[in-house]
């Protein structure tokens, strides 16, 4: 499992909005994991968990029997830069991929960039716009979307499709230009897949980086 986002649910319980290999998309109740309105440290975005849950039943939210922290993620859950970045991920695939909808590849890329934000050293200020840059082609989008007037979002968004993470993250980008990238391009997503995303997280990100 893949940790999106938790919403409070009890004093003692919340709602884990979670990206699974076999499921895709789904939310989980989870009791017992704290008193007045605390939630285990563990349980931050983008954590990577073991879990058991119980059978589906219609009309009822399946339910966390058993979880363990499957990889220990120190920084993304300590570092005030790598826990934003991983809140954006979060908060992108939690209002972009249809509940329910599989797709082990993006899984599978989604697990893999955490791991390699963890492991990130030096500056990861344009971690998310590549991220976000293959997120797109991923979900089957043509990167090709920019409106004319914007030619230097273009051509950053072509160069993102073609270098390594190491590459992305040396080039030398204001954070106008950052946001200004994840602007155009959670727009474009948008407008492909028919809902407002409505993401918090940019603005922080613009503030940090």
């Amino acid at each position: 499992m893949i940790l999106l986002h938790t919403t409070k649910y009890s004093d003692s319980s919340v709602i884990l909005h979670s990206f699974t290999r076999e499921g895709g998309r789904e939310s989980f109740l989870l009791r017992g994991v704290g008193k007045k309105g605390t939630i285990h440290a563990a349980l931050h975005p983008m954590a990577l968990l073991d879990y058991t849950a119980s059978d589906p039943y219609k009309g009822h939210l399946r339910y966390i029997k058993d979880w363990s922290v499957k990889e220990a993620l120190p920084s993304v859950r300590t570092d005030i830069k790598k826990a934003s970045l991983a809140m954006f991920m979060g908060e992108l695939l939690l209002r972009s991929l249809p509940e329910g909808d599989k797709d082990e590849r993006i899984w599978d890329f989604t697990a893999e960039s955490v791991r390699r934000l963890e492991a990130c050293e030096g500056s990861c200020a344009n971690f998310h716009l590549w991220f976000l840059s293959r997120y797109a082609a991923l979900l089957g989008f043509d990167p090709h979307f920019i409106p004319q007037e914007m030619p230097e979002i273009t051509v950053l968004n072509q160069h993102l499709m073609e270098i390594s993470l190491d590459e992305a993250l040396l080039i030398p980008l204001s954070g106008e230009r950052r946001f200004a990238y994840i602007d155009a391009l959670t727009r474009y997503l948008e407008a492909q897949l028919g809902s407002s995303f409505h993401l918090k997280s940019p603005s922080v990100l613009h503030a940090i980086f």
